[in-house]
């Protein structure tokens, strides 16, 4: 990734645009022998860096020179099993992962007192929020209003600013028995956390990006967390599988899975809520879509630095995980026929026996229009469905 991003050819302007006029009436831009008319073409305003390295983000020497400078991560694993009966054990495990050398980007142009707040702004009112909504989500800040200069930023370690925390830990349970008649029973639960905390990195300026992602330093009401410390806590999953085989040489086997709420993507299941308000809507007694933002920042936001929209996160993450769970049952019959040295079977298959509609993906993206799809589905689990097959050794 280093040696990519200090290759010299990423930072060459490549294109080129020009106002071409048709002095000799030729319809080209060359002439007879092929060559450019450069008198034909203005010169280049729109794209003063064509064919020049221009890089907006250097590296600190200290992230390229010298050992032990990659990222990396360290994975502590220990697990048992033990026998509890013929036939019948039990088995567990923990793991640990953590990851280090992590970088960031540092505007140079800007640290914290390059910035107005903290400020707050008041959540709408909404049932489906935390509390029925009507809370403040405070600690926003927003750059002072000024001349835009070229960008200067600095990639570098985040240890030089007091480092970052990426944990990913869980454990997972079975129990496993295996009958005299032939049938077979496995139960697992498994689980998983993660913890992320880039709030050191606030310390360069509250522009600071980790990722490729603006660190955000909102926080939340309740409990006063911030969104630059998430935390997703332990979320058991429970798996049951079993087979049995009847008269006949039939068998029949099945799976079972619960989960707790949906899945968002990304690092860890959770409901977000994301409010997306124009740079206008900060301003005193502003409104969004008829509901008042209430900020206390005293004026719009400044363009120029966040494109004029700014997001704001109303849900803590891993916080809500919705009211609906999994809730999967899928069976399967299988008759094996033997006629000599070839072999004939058969299958019959049923998923989402219980017909669950449960969806593992919703829209995160918050708004008080009338048209408001928060939180509506985007992917539910495959309705009920069979399936025959066969298949034929010889």
């Amino acid at each position: 990734m280093n040696a990519a991003g200090n290759n010299p050819v990423s930072t060459l302007g490549l294109t080129d645009r020009r106002t071409w006029t048709d002095a000799d009436g030729n319809g080209s831009p060359f002439d007879s022998a092929g060559n450019l008319q450069f008198n034909e073409l203005t010169a280049s305003t729109s794209t003063p860096t064509f064919g020049k390295n221009i890089a907006t983000a250097a590296y600190d020497p200290d992230v390229l020179d010298g050992w032990f400078k990659r990222g990396y991560n360290m994975e502590y694993t220990v697990s048992a099993q033990h026998q509890l009966a013929a036939r019948v054990s039990i088995s567990g495990g923990f793991f640990r992962r953590s990851f280090g050398n992590q970088v960031f980007t540092d505007d140079l142009r800007y640290d914290q007192n390059s910035f107005d707040g903290p400020f707050c702004i008041t959540a709408p009112s909404d049932p489906k929020l935390p509390g029925g909504g009507g809370y403040q989500v405070c600690n926003l800040f927003d750059l002072k209003p000024g001349p835009l200069v070229a960008q200067n930023s600095l990639i570098k370690f985040s240890d030089s600013v007091g480092g970052e925390t990426n944990i990913y830990q869980g454990y997972d349970l079975n129990l496993e028995a295996r009958f005299s008649t032939g049938a077979y029973l496995r139960v697992g639960v498994g689980a998983g956390s993660r913890t992320f905390d880039n709030c050191n990195l606030l310390n360069a300026g509250y522009d600071a990006i980790s990722l490729g992602v603006v660190v955000n330093s909102e926080t939340y009401p309740g409990d006063g967390t911030k969104y630059c410390h998430r935390e997703y806590p332990y979320r058991p999953d429970l798996k049951l599988v079993g087979a049995y085989t009847l008269p006949l040489d039939i068998q029949v086997s099945g799976t079972y899975q619960f989960s707790r709420g949906v899945q968002t993507g990304g690092a860890g299941p959770a409901i977000l809520g994301t409010w997306s308000l124009a740079s206008a809507s900060f301003a005193p007694g502003a409104l969004s879509n008829g509901v008042p933002v209430n900020s206390t920042l005293g004026r719009a936001l400044n363009t120029s630095f966040n494109g004029g929209t700014k997001s704001v996160q109303l849900i803590r993450e891993g916080l809500e995980y919705g009211e609906f769970n999994l809730n999967q049952l899928d069976l399967e019959a299988s008759k094996r026929v033997r006629i000599g040295r070839y072999r004939l079977r058969g299958t019959f298959d049923l998923y989402n026996v219980l017909n669950s509609s449960w969806p593992y993906t919703v829209q995160n993206a918050f708004s008080t229009a009338t048209t408001a799809v928060w939180l509506k589905p985007t992917n539910v689990l495959q309705q009920r469905f069979f399936k025959f097959g066969v298949s034929f050794d010889f």
